[in-house]
């Protein structure tokens, strides 16, 4: 009973997505707008029979990602540019049909996040995927076969050492993993299997002592532990137990 027109009003200039909880029966177009001029993501909990052009565009201005809220008769060209201009990620809520070179470049350019997979595959140009890669690199898992070159490679790991996990174990060189190291002594763990070997982690190891705590157990020698410890590497991180058995699950979203 406490929820009056007035008081709702009052609640949505400070807190958008308050909409959530006004009843139905109190939300006119005056109240919506309130809400999405707020934080447009209480786009939301606007009734669709009140989401006009006008009301999206202040939503997507707000919060990119309220794209995702607007009925597609209402996506157009110009709104899509506004939500990717605010947000690339809200790439992704844009029609395929309206996802052309310049839209796709736009949302590149404008996140830190693995965007390139809602780029379509024949707009992933060479230069859209080095500024992908540049900007977040665990793009590199959504650059085609043809165009993931080593130089490409070595970016995404120069960017992130561990995105060594997910580079084509055809391309993962002495060099590649030396930069991995180098980097962060931890990304011999996220070395792929098939391709870690003794030498890698004695590499690993000189590199930085403390690379021996995440050196699986069967790799662990003598002469590693010598390494270690006269590398940098405190007496505790030589005991090497469960918890440092090689791992290939890695954080490759960083969405």
């Amino acid at each position: 009973e406490l929820k009056t027109y007035d008081f709702c009003l009052d609640v949505l200039a400070r807190d958008g997505h308050a909409l959530e909880f006004v009843p139905n029966v109190l939300k006119t177009e005056e109240l919506c707008e309130k809400a999405v001029s707020n934080d447009g993501d209480a786009l939301q909990y606007v009734p669709n029979e009140l989401k006009t052009a006008k009301l999206c565009e202040i939503a997507v201005s707000r919060h990119g990602y309220a794209l995702e809220f607007v009925p597609n008769e209402l996506k157009t060209e110009e709104l899509c540019e506004k939500a990717v201009s605010n947000d690339g990620d809200a790439l992704r809520y844009v029609p395929n049909e309206l996802r052309t070179p310049e839209l796709c470049e736009l949302a590149i350019s404008g996140s830190y996040r693995n965007v390139l997979k809602y780029v379509p595959i024949i707009l992933r140009t060479t230069d859209i995927c080095r500024s992908a890669v540049h900007n977040s690199p665990y793009n590199i898992l959504f650059v085609p076969k043809k165009k993931k070159t080593e130089e490409l490679c070595r970016m995404a790991v120069e960017k992130n050492p561990r995105c060594i996990s997910v580079i084509p174990a055809e391309m993962i060189t002495k060099d590649l993993c030396e930069l991995a190291f180098t980097k962060f002594y931890g990304s011999v763990r996220n070395i792929p299997k098939k391709i870690l070997t003794y030498e890698l982690c004695k590499m690993a190891v000189l590199i930085n002592g403390s690379a021996i705590r995440y050196i699986p157990k069967k790799y662990i020698t003598d002469e590693l532990q010598t390494i270690a410890a006269n590398n940098n590497c405190v007496n505790d991180e030589i005991a090497n137990d469960d918890e440092n058995d090689h791992d290939e699950e890695n954080d490759h979203d960083e969405r």
